[in-house]
Formats: C-alpha cells, sequence, structure tokens
C-alpha cells in the first residue's frame, strides 16, 4: 500500500493537514529569506541621497574624498558607515541621518532632488560656500528640518516658495546672500521659529507688518538689505524677542514708539537706517536692554531724560545724528554702561560729573559737540577707561588727573577745546598712548591720537 501512487490519498485525514501546513511553513520561510536577502543588498535611500548629493556638487577641494561606497555596508549591531563620513551624524538609537554639516568647503552645484530621503534630517549647513541661483525647493521636503544655515554664499532672485512646508523649523539663517525682490512673507507660517536672519541681501520694500506674528521668535536679523518705507509698530508683538537687528536700510520715519513693549529686549541695532524723528521717551521701559545703537540716522529732539531709566543698558551710541539739548544728568546712574558714544550731534550744557565716576565706563566718545564747563575730574578713576574722545568742543578747566590710572587708556582726544593747566604727570607716563603729541601746557590742542571712528 505505500508504494501505491496515490498513496498520499489513501491516508488518513489528519496526516494529510500536517502535510499541507508543513510545506506552507518552508514556503514561508523560504520567501522571507529571500526578501531579507534582496533588503540586504540593495543600499538603504539615506545611502543613495549621500552619494547623489556628492556626485551632484562641484567640490574642487575634494572635500568629499572619504565619503567611500565601497565600504557602505556595517556588520549587525554596528552603525551605518556613512554615520561616521565627515559633516554627518546620526542617531545612535535608530541609526537614521540627523545632521548634514557642508558648511566652508567651496561647494556649488544644484541641491538634489533625492536629499528628501534624508527624511529625518533635523540640521542642515550649507554655509560659507559658492552656491548660486535660486535655494533649491528640493530642501523644504525635509518634514523634521529643525536648523537650515545657508549663510554667506551667493543664492540669488526672489526667496523660493515652499518653505512654510518646515513646519518643525526653529533657526533659519539666510545672512549674506543675494537674494532680491520682497522679504518672504510665507514664513510667518513657521510657527516654531526662534532665530530668524536675512540680513545682508538685497531684498526690498517694507518690512511686512506680518512678521509681527512670530510668537516664539528671539531674534531677527533684517539688516544691510534695500528695505525702504516705515518700520511696522507691529514688530512689537514679539514679545519673545531678545535681539532685533534693522539697520544698514532706507526707512522713512522714526522708531515706532511701541517698541517700548518689547520687554525681552537686550539687544537694538537700527544704526545709518534713515530715521528721522524724536527719540521715544517710553523706551526707557527697556530694563533689560543691554545695546543700543542709533548711530548714522536723522534722528532729532533732545535724549529723553527717563532713558536713564534703562538699568541695564552697557553700550549707547547715539552718534552722528541731529540731536540738541543736554547729556541727561540720570546716565550718573547707569552703572553697568561701557560704552557711551554721542558724537557728532547739536549737544550743549556741561558733562555731568557723575559720568566721571561710573564704574564700568571704557569708552566715552563726545566729539563735535558745543559742550561746555569742565570735564568730570574723576573721569579714568575706576583703571578701566580706554578710549576718551571730547575733541571740538567749547570745555574749559584742568584735565583730569586719572585719565589713565591703570595704563589702559590707548585713545585720547582732546583738541579743539580750552583746556587750562598742566599735563598730569599721569598722562606723561602712560606707556599705553602710542605716538604722543604734546604741545604745551595751557592750549586747547592737547592731544591727537587715533582718527578714525569709535566703533
Amino acid at each position: 500500500m505505500n508504494n501505491h501512487p496515490f498513496s498520499l490519498f489513501l491516508c488518513p485525514l489528519p496526516f494529510i493537514s500536517l502535510f499541507l501546513i508543513l510545506i506552507a511553513a518552508t514556503s514561508l520561510v523560504v520567501s522571507t529569506t529571500a526578501v531579507e536577502v534582496a533588503a540586504a543588498s540593495s543600499p538603504p535611500l539615506e545611502l543613495l541621497s549621500l552619494l547623489s548629493i556628492k556626485s551632484s556638487l562641484q567640490d574642487p577641494l575634494n572635500t568629499f574624498h572619504d565619503w567611500d561606497p565601497t565600504t557602505a555596508f556595517s556588520r549587525p549591531g554596528f552603525q551605518p558607515v556613512w554615520c561616521s563620513w565627515p559633516g554627518i551624524k546620526c542617531d545612535r538609537r535608530t541609526n537614521q541621518v540627523t545632521s548634514l554639516d557642508l558648511s566652508g568647503r567651496n561647494l556649488s552645484g544644484s541641491i538634489p532632488t533625492d536629499i528628501r530621503y534624508l527624511s529625518h534630517l533635523h540640521h542642515l549647513n550649507l554655509s560659507k560656500n559658492s552656491f548660486v541661483g535660486p535655494l533649491q525647493a528640493a530642501i523644504f521636503e525635509l518634514p523634521n528640518l529643525r536648523i537650515l544655515d545657508i549663510n554667506h554664499n551667493f543664492f540669488n532672485s526672489s526667496f523660493s516658495p515652499g518653505i512654510s512646508k518646515l513646519k518643525s523649523l526653529t533657526f533659519l539663517n539666510a545672512y549674506s546672500n543675494s537674494f532680491t525682490g520682497p522679504l518672504p512673507e510665507e514664513l510667518i507660517y513657521l510657527r516654531n521659529l526662534e532665530y530668524l536672519n536675512l540680513g545682508g541681501s538685497y531684498f526690498e520694500g517694507e518690512i511686512p507688518s506680518s512678521y509681527g506674528k512670530f510668537s516664539k521668535l528671539k531674534s531677527l536679523y533684517l539688516h544691510g538689505n534695500s528695505l525702504t518705507g516705515r518700520i511696522p509698530a507691529e514688530l512689537a508683538f514679539l514679545n519673545q524677542l531678545e535681539h532685533m537687528e534693522l539697520g544698514y536700510n532706507s526707512y522713512t520715519g522714526g522708531l515706532p514708539v511701541e517698541f517700548a513693549s518689547l520687554s525681552n529686549l537686550v539687544y537694538l541695532d537700527i544704526s545709518s537706517a534713515n530715521l528721522s524723528g524724536n527719540l521715544p521717551a517710553e523706551l526707557g521701559r527697556l530694563r533689560k536692554l543691554e545695546i543700543l545703537l542709533l548711530f548714522r540716522n536723522n534722528l532729532s529732539g533732545s535724549i529723553p531724560v527717563n532713558w536713564a531709566q534703562m538699568e541695564s543698558i552697557q553700550i549707547l551710541d547715539l552718534s552722528d545724528n541731529n540731536l540738541s539739548g543736554e547729556i541727561p544728568g540720570g546716565f550718573s546712574a547707569l552703572k553697568e554702561l561701557n560704552t557711551l558714544s554721542l558724537m557728532n550731534n547739536n549737544l550743549t550744557g556741561e558733562i555731568p560729573e557723575g559720568i566721571g565716576e561710573l564704574p564700568n565706563l571704557e569708552v566715552l566718545s563726545l566729539w563735535n559737540n558745543s559742550l561746555s564747563g569742565i570735564l568730570p575730574q574723576k573721569l579714568g578713576s575706576n583703571a578701566k577707561l580706554q578710549r576718551l574722545d571730547v575733541s571740538t568742543n567749547s570745555l574749559t578747566g584742568p584735565i583730569p588727573p586719572n585719565l589713565c590710572l591703570s595704563n589702559k587708556l590707548i585713545k585720547l582726544m582732546l583738541f579743539s577745546n580750552q583746556f587750562v593747566g598742566e599735563i598730569p604727570s599721569s598722562l606723561a607716563n602712560c606707556t599705553a598712548l602710542p605716538n604722543k603729541k604734546p604741545n604745551g601746557h595751557d592750549t586747547g590742542w592737547i592731544w591727537l591720537l587715533d582718527e578714525s571712528h569709535l566703533l
């Protein structure tokens, strides 16, 4: 019976069922093994993406030489070899590429569309290269990107649409490129953005009022473009803002009084920006402000008295404007003040005596005003004074005795005044001063050293 050709069909039913199950299991094992072998022999998409980047870009310095695909496959349990290639970082748990840093390689060409396969990329740095043309929209297909740095390249034309797809983006640095056209308003849909730098290009037109909608923005840089129009008061809605640079543009109008509500602001630079009008007294409420740069504008009127309430101010530069009136006496209470530059204005009256007692004062530049009276006699007593320029005023009286108390004074300009008395002996022994040119004890022309601008 066992030799009968149809003996299988004469077997009991349970035996036949078991036989069929074994055949099915064997087929499944073979099929699964075949899939695994096929997967192991196919390069991962991330590797293909990286090799596509390497082959697509011009690399005159041969910085991709160690991106070697021949060693691309790793032993089980180890990170893929490309995770150790220069400029690449991978997640230690998943082995997925999370950071790609190609900065400073003099690369050029177009970013390939295959970059989209780096779908877990958090950080992309293309800065300090020679990329030209529009910003490749393929970059906007990276859904998990948080940091995009393209500063110091030659990207031009208007800003490519599509960046609003990068919903996770917190940091965008496009400084020093050649972008043209209006500022990209699409950026306002990046709700997580904390840092935005579009400075140093050729953007034109007005700052969109919608830029006041960045609820998490801490740093905003729009300086060094061709922007015009009024600075929108809506920027005052950026209540997380700490650092803002809007200078080196050609605005109309003045400094928005609404900026007084930027309670977290630490740094404000709107220098060389064609600002006009008076200084808003309300800015005195900016208690965290450390640096305020408004030089080379057309600002007029007096310096508000309540600016002395800026208790954290370290650098205040209002030089090269049309300011008049006196230096507020309350400035004597600005204990953190390091640099005070009010040169080339129309200021009158005396220099507050207390300014000479400021404990951290290193730079005092007041030249080309109409200041009178005596130079504060305690200037330099803090042993920190490095630069003093009060030339071209109407100052009288003796030269303070301790200007070079700690031998740190490297710039002293007192000419075109009416100082009297002797040159202090401390100045004669001030070895930090270069090229000393004394001209007597009782003339207005005492010292001429460095004629360059303070900052």
